[in-house]
């Protein structure tokens, strides 16, 4: 007996073969079938039996039950629209990026339906309108909310994360994408970082997307101007930097870098916005530093350390850890074969655990213990 199209997912069908990085002829060629065909499996217009479903499962590598799954799909968000950087991207790559994104987030709204928090922040919505048409005075507002010290932020991934924000590391493909963020309903704030920048730039850049989460409900072409502008604000402001920045050179720069923990770029930046450097001081400025390489890559002696997200590996480890999930409990959850699960949710969350703190070690230690579990099973059935 064959089996409708309106028993699967035909969004999460595209979503699998966009994650895999597959055109519809590259997906069509793999399964059998022609380029016609496949394109009308995706609009629905043809039934899909059983065994080729079972061949759609084997080619893309999830489960039968993934193209199942009838949680939305989504598009890309506000902070998308104006994305320059999204636009020096290949189309496919950038399906790529929203079809594992999409993914990420159906697999995090079901671990969260389970899970209760009390954050001690939440981030808030404001009209950019109300606050003289200013990121900046934003950005202050945000600060004063959420009794931020006076001074550099000492860690922007744990503030972020306290205001209730997950934070994950991600693999773009690319260089040209530092960031994406989503809020979706019934969600909390999801922040997509490049996993590949440096430290002082991914704290810049949870900084920018922490702006769109706060200002933009709707896209405007100035909205990454603004986004900058809350950022510098809110990691370097202005009342508590000035006198730093009145008299800027390249030594300067570097000097300043270790303690505000941002680029020697994003400091220059913020002197140029505040208007502590003429015109002319800026080209100067700007020319040293290309001479210098210093526009691609800042002294390694600079490097700051790299701030780890602690809140995902933590969620993983409820489930792995207090409920006591199987590898293929786990799998199963997430909608991945078990391969995929242990490199997703135990792989990783070693390298994590090497840099971060006692949580997200023991969540570790618990994944593993399922995993050895999972194969002690395999042993037994040989």
């Amino acid at each position: 007996m064959e089996e409708s199209t309106d028993h699967i997912n035909r969004e999460m069908l595209t979503v699998a073969r966009e994650s895999r990085g597959l055109t519809q002829t590259e997906f069509a060629r793999a399964i059998g079938v022609t380029q016609g065909m496949a394109s009308k499996i995706e609009v629905g217009l043809i039934r899909v039996s059983p065994m080729l479903l079972e061949r759609i499962s084997e080619v893309l590598h999830y489960p039968v039950s993934f193209f199942r799954n009838h949680d939305p799909v989504y598009g890309p968000g506000v902070s998308e629209f104006y994305h320059r950087s999204l636009k020096k991207v290949s189309k496919k790559l950038t399906n790529k990026i929203y079809a594992l994104m999409n993914i990420k987030l159906t697999q995090l709204s079901r671990m969260l339906r389970n899970i209760e928090w009390d954050m001690p922040r939440s981030i808030p919505m404001l009209d950019i309108d109300d606050f003289e048409g200013r990121p900046e005075v934003v950005a202050r507002a945000v600060r004063a909310k959420w009794l931020v010290p006076n001074g550099p932020i000492a860690n922007m991934t744990n503030l972020v994360e306290d205001a209730g924000g997950i934070v994950v590391m991600f693999d773009f493909g690319t260089n040209d994408v530092d960031a994406i963020s989503r809020w979706l309903p019934n969600m909390p704030p999801v922040f997509f970082v490049n996993r590949e920048i440096p430290a002082d730039r991914m704290r810049f850049t949870l900084a920018h997307e922490l702006g769109h989460m706060v200002m933009h409900r709707s896209p405007n072409p100035f909205m990454e101007n603004e986004a900058n502008k809350f950022a510098g604000e809110f990691m370097m402001p202005a009342d508590e930097i000035r006198s730093s920045l009145r008299s800027v050179s390249l030594p300067v720069l570097a000097d300043l870098k270790p303690r505000w923990k941002v680029s020697m770029n994003a400091l220059l930046y913020r002197a140029v916005d505040m208007g502590l450097v003429t015109a002319n001081q800026q080209r100067y400025l700007w020319t040293q530093m290309n001479k210098a390489g210093l526009r691609r890559k800042e002294p390694a002696s600079l490097d700051l350390p790299l701030e780890t997200p602690t809140l995902l590996p933590e969620i993983q480890g409820y489930y792995t850890g207090e409920v006591g999930l199987t590898l293929e409990e786990l799998a199963e959850l997430v909608s991945l074969f078990p391969d995929e699960a242990e490199a997703e949710y135990v792989t990783q969350l070693r390298v994590i655990a090497s840099e971060s703190n006692e949580d997200v070690s023991n969540a570790v230690a618990e994944a593993e213990f399922i995993v050895r579990n999972h194969q002690r099973a395999d042993e037994d059935d040989e």
